[in-house]
Order: C-alpha cells, then structure tokens, then sequence
C-alpha cells in the first residue's frame, strides 16, 4: 500500500470517528470539499503543510502511516 493510500485511509477513518460529514471536515480544514474528496479518496497527497493540519485536526498516529502499519 501506498503512502497516499495509507494517508487517505487514516484520514477517512479518523472524520468517521469524529463522525463528520466530508463537507465539515473540509471546513474544519479551511480547504474546498472537492480537494478534500481528493485527498480522502486517496487521488492526491496535500503539501506537507497541509498535511501536517490533517494529522493535528484528526489526531492521526504517525506510527500508522509507516509501511507495514
């Protein structure tokens, strides 16, 4: 699995545990629904930046984004 595929799906499991809908987390993240679609479906991978804030907001585990996790 790719980085991109493990970082979309810690990101998709980490709004449904928040239980938000994919609009308020784009909000939340200060970005557009449709970039943040993206993201979640595992499309792209955000700037460092970015990436950073997702990993803040959603409390992601560093440790799971590791090859293998």
């Amino acid at each position: 699995m790719t980085m991109k595929y493990r970082f979309s799906s810690q990101v998709l499991h980490a709004r449904l545990a928040r239980k938000l809908t994919q609009e308020q987390a784009a909000e939340l993240l200060n970005i557009s629904i449709r970039w943040y679609k993206q993201i979640e479906k595992g499309e792209v991978l955000p700037s460092a930046e970015l990436a950073l804030k997702i990993v803040a907001e959603f409390e992601i585990d560093g440790k799971k984004l590791k090859e293998g996790a």
